[in-house]
C-alpha cells in the first residue's frame, strides 16, 4: 500500500520529465511546422538519441539497480557513487552511436553538414540522459519518490530555460531543440547526484551483510550476467525504433515521419502515465517477479493497468481528432494534417504502456532471456508492418505516414501477447500442483 501512495509522486516525476521533452517536441513542431522533412530529421536524431541512451540503461543501470533490491530504503542510496562511475564509460561511449543517423540521412542524400547540429546536440543528450534517468529510479527505489520528482522539476526547468537562452544568443533552429534538451539533462544530473547525497548522508560509512553483498554485485562481470540479455533487448527494441524510422525516411522520405512525430508528440501523454507509474510500481513488480508471487503481481497490474485505460480513453476522447474542444489542435496541427494518426498513435502508447509490468516481472525473476525471445517476435511484427506500409506508402502519402505508429500498435500488442507464456511457467513453478495439494490434504486428515 505504500508503494501505490507514492503513485503521485511518480506520476509527477514523470509528468515533468516528459514536459521537458514535450517543450523541447512543440519547439521543432511550431518552428518547422511549414518544414516536415526538416522535423523527420530531428525525429531520426530524437530515435538515435533514444536508442543509443538504452545501451548503458539496459546494460548497465538496470541491473546495478536490480542488485539495490538487496537492501531496503535509503541505504540503497549508498550505492549511488559506485553505480555512476562504473556507467559514466558506457554513457560516453553511447554517444558515438547517435552518428548512425546520419549515415541515415547520407543515404537519403542529405549532406552532412545540414545534420551537423543534430549530430553533436544529440551526442551530449546521450552521454548525459542515461546517468540522470538512473538517479531519479534510485531515488524512487529509496522510497524518496519526491525527490525524483525535484529533479524532473529541474530537467523541466532547464528545457525551458535552455529553449531561452539558444533563442536568445540567436542559435541556428537546428541547434536548439535537442540541444535544450540536452541543457535539461545536465541540469537535472546535478541536482540528482546533490539529492543522492543528501539522503543518503546519514547512511555513510553503513556496513551490513546485504550492503557488502550488493557492492559485491556492482562489478562489469556480475552485471553483465543480466545486462547481456537487457541490452539484447533495449538495443533491439530502441534501435527497432531507429530502423523504423530510417526504412520510412529511405522509402518514402523525412516528410511522412515528420507527420507522424507531430502524431508522437500529441500522443506522448498516454506513455508519460504509463512511465509515470511504472516509476512507482516497477519496483513491486519486480519483487513480485522474484518471489514468484503471482497474487502481488496481478494486484500491481491492475492497478497499473485500470489507471492507464482509464485516463487513456479520457484522452483518446480529447487529443483524438481535431476538433473545437482539443487544444493540441492548434498547437501542434501537423499531427493533424493525416486522419486518424493521433488517434492510432494515442492507442499504440496505451498497449506499450500497458506491457511495462509483465516486462518489469521477468527481469525480477530472472527471467531475461525470456524477455528478449518475447521481443525478438514483437519486433519483427513491429518493422513487418511499418516497411510494409512504408513500401506501399512509397510517394509520400498518408499510408507511409500511418507506418510508425501502426508498426508501435502492433509492438505493443504483440509484447502483451509474448510475455503471458514465460510469465505463467515462472510462477507456475512456484505453485503446488493439484495432485501435492490432495497428498497434503491427506496427510493433514490423516
Amino acid at each position: 500500500m505504500r508503494r501505490f501512495r507514492a503513485i503521485p509522486a511518480g506520476l509527477v516525476d514523470s509528468g515533468l520529465s516528459s514536459l521537458a521533452t514535450f517543450a523541447v517536441g512543440l519547439y521543432a513542431a511550431t518552428v518547422w511546422r511549414d518544414d516536415p522533412g526538416t522535423l523527420g530529421i530531428y525525429a531520426l536524431f530524437l530515435a538515435a538519441f533514444q536508442m543509443a541512451a538504452s545501451i548503458p540503461t539496459q546494460a548497465h543501470f538496470i541491473p546495478a539497480e536490480k542488485a539495490a533490491l538487496l537492501l531496503e530504503g535509503r541505504p540503497r542510496l549508498v550505492l549511488m557513487p559506485r553505480i555512476v562511475l562504473l556507467g559514466l564509460p558506457s554513457s560516453v561511449a553511447a554517444g558515438l552511436v547517435v552518428s548512425a543517423a546520419a549515415i541515415v540521412g547520407i543515404v537519403r542524400g542529405l549532406p552532412l553538414s545540414d545534420q551537423l547540429p543534430f549530430v553533436v546536440t544529440a551526442t551530449a543528450a546521450t552521454v548525459l540522459f542515461p546517468i540522470q534517468h538512473h538517479t531519479r529510479r534510485l531515488l524512487h527505489l529509496a522510497s524518496v519518490s519526491w525527490a525524483a520528482a525535484t529533479v524532473s522539476a529541474l530537467q523541466f526547468l532547464g528545457a525551458i530555460g535552455g529553449l531561452g537562452f539558444l533563442r536568445l544568443v540567436d542559435a541556428p533552429t537546428r541547434w536548439i531543440p535537442i540541444g535544450a534538451l540536452a541543457i535539461a539533462n545536465g541540469v537535472s544530473l546535478l541536482g540528482g547526484l546533490a539529492l543522492g547525497t543528501w539522503h543518503r548522508r546519514h547512511h555513510r560509512g553503513l556496513s551490513t551483510p546485504e550492503l557488502e553483498r550488493a557492492r559485491g554485485s556492482l562489478t562489469y562481470q556480475r552485471l553483465f550476467e543480466s545486462g547481456k540479455w537487457l541490452v539484447s533487448t533495449g538495443i533491439m527494441s530502441t534501435g527497432n525504433n531507429f530502423v523504423v524510422a530510417g526504412v520510412i525516411t529511405v522509402l518514402a522520405g523525412p516528410a511522412p515521419l515528420g507527420l507522424a512525430e507531430a502524431a508522437r508528440i500529441v500522443a506522448q501523454p498516454i506513455l508519460v502515465l504509463a512511465t509515470g507509474l511504472s516509476a512507482v510500481l516497477a519496483p513491486p513488480s519486480m519483487e513480485a517477479g522474484l518471489q514468484r508471487n503471482r497474487h502481488d503481481a496481478r494486484r500491481v497490474a491492475r492497478v497499473f493497468h485500470g489507471v492507464t485505460a482509464g485516463l487513456g480513453l479520457l484522452y483518446l476522447a480529447v487529443a483524438a481528432v481535431d476538433w473545437p474542444l482539443n487544444p493540441l489542435a492548434r498547437l501542434v496541427p501537423a499531427a493533424y494534417d493525416v486522419s486518424w494518426l493521433v488517434a492510432v498513435s494515442i492507442v499504440a502508447n496505451g498497449l506499450n504502456g500497458a506491457a511495462f509490468p509483465g516486462r518489469f516481472e521477468l527481469i525480477g525473476g530472472d527471467r531475461e532471456r525470456d524477455l528478449f525471445g518475447a521481443e525478438v517476435i514483437a519486433n519483427v511484427a513491429q518493422l513487418a508492418v511499418a516497411a510494409a506500409m512504408a513500401s506501399i506508402g512509397a510517394d509520400g502519402g498518408s499510408v507511409a505516414a500511418h507506418a510508425r505508429p501502426a508498426g508501435f500498435l502492433v509492438l505493443g500488442a504483440t509484447r502483451l501477447l509474448a510475455y503471458r507464456p514465460p510469465l505463467d511457467r515462472h510462477y507456475a513453478a512456484a505453485e503446488p500442483s493439484p495432485s501435492m495439494l490432495g497428498d497434503s490434504h491427506s496427510t493433514t486428515e490423516g
